[in-house]
């Protein structure tokens, strides 16, 4: 029998090298049999355009692991949002969604789609949902079962520079759009001063500002009736939460295993130590209420907070952490959620620039019906 020659030897082990390495995973639901996940994603204001004399923002960074002891931003990225807004990753779609901060003379009414990669994490500009429509977004969510994209549009001008009414789009299926989106449906909120949002089970929740501010509930929100001729129908909650108190309530996360919500608030003058997280433990119990009192806040100089515009729980059974961006101390907190009171963060995160929107993505087999 002849002897295999050592280039011969060579080209077959690269041959199964190659082989091994296209047998990877290329998406971004990591293989979380037997392990924990955990990746934060922070959307950042500032945009400079490409060809300044400046460098242009990495407006997206990322922090992985999020729950490690090194609370370290590991990788920036471009989008093409013209300044970051509202950030929102969505597992079924392998998909990290941006908005823009719509700054400036011509603001960029699109939000873009980011192809996260392997098991990296990493993002890739893949497309653009746009529409003049899309002018003053302030909350994403998606809900896996009709495929609808929620997008909350506070106001701002419309192609004519006339103001719009707060309004919820619905985009159907956004994975597969480009260019501009024409909204499935358009249910316009006349009487609600809502800010970010938050899907659970059939039913939706939205930050709702100014003094005494609180939640709005709308329950089976796809089944809201709208006008099939123009696709237009009204924002109606089924009830309001009530947090008496609060000023500008902006983020909000629920945690459905923990049965826990969380709310950022901050006063009109905020300074140090101003700013609060609200804690609703046994939130379920407490959503068929007209008032609700937090089980716990978070405030206190020693926590940091100035001004906290949002947040995001870390979902997981065994999660621990939830975390904060603070636009006005430019910083991102990570404090544990049975926290309360004048507590220091666990670890934070200087980010010199403006952090304005947080996209958790932590996964484990607990996580997998969510």
């Amino acid at each position: 029998m002849s002897k295999l020659s050592p280039l011969y030897k060579l080209f077959a082990i690269l041959f199964l090298l190659v082989g091994m390495s296209a047998c990877e995973r290329d998406d971004a639901e990591p293989d979380t049999e037997g392990e924990s996940f955990s990746r934060l994603y922070i959307s950042i204001e500032e945009f400079n355009r490409a060809g300044t004399t400046s460098e242009q923002v990495r407006n997206v960074r990322i922090v992985y692991p999020a729950d490690d002891d090194n609370f370290d931003i590991n990788y920036r990225h471009i989008s093409n949002a013209q300044g970051g807004g509202v950030i929102y990753f969505e597992p079924f779609l392998k998909t990290l969604f941006q908005s823009s901060s719509n700054g400036g003379v011509n603001p960029d009414t699109a939000i873009h789609a980011m192809e996260i990669g392997q098991t990296t994490g990493l993002p890739t500009n893949r497309s653009s949902l746009g529409n003049y429509l899309f002018a003053e977004v302030t909350g994403l969510g998606y809900s896996r079962t009709n495929q609808y994209f929620f997008i909350a549009n506070r106001g701002g001008l419309d192609k004519n520079r006339e103001e719009m009414l707060p309004t919820l789009y619905i985009v159907e299926r956004p994975q597969a759009k480009n260019g501009h989106t024409k909204p499935l449906i358009k249910l316009i909120a006349k009487d609600m001063d809502f800010y970010d949002i938050a899907y659970a089970d059939n039913d939706l929740y939205l930050s709702k500002r100014g003094t005494n501010g609180g939640i709005y509930v709308v329950e089976d929100i796809a089944k809201v009736p709208y006008n099939k001729a123009d696709s237009i129908g009204t924002l109606t909650p089924t009830r309001t939460l009530t947090v008496e108190g609060s000023h500008n309530i902006r983020g909000i996360s629920y945690d459905m295993i923990k049965d826990v919500l969380a709310l950022t608030d901050y006063p009109n003058e905020s300074a140090v130590g101003q700013g609060r997280i609200l804690i609703f433990d046994n939130f379920s119990s407490l959503s068929s209420q007209e008032r609700i009192t937090p089980t716990r806040i978070i405030t206190g100089t020693n926590t940091g907070l100035q001004m906290p515009v949002d947040i995001e729980l870390d979902r997981r059974a065994s999660g621990v952490y939830l975390y904060v961006a603070d636009s006005s101390a430019k910083k991102v907190f990570r404090f544990k959620i049975s926290d309360d009171g004048n507590v220091a963060p666990d670890k934070e995160l200087n980010t010199v620039q403006t952090p304005v929107g947080l996209a958790l993505d932590a996964r484990d087999d607990s996580t997998l019906g969510q």
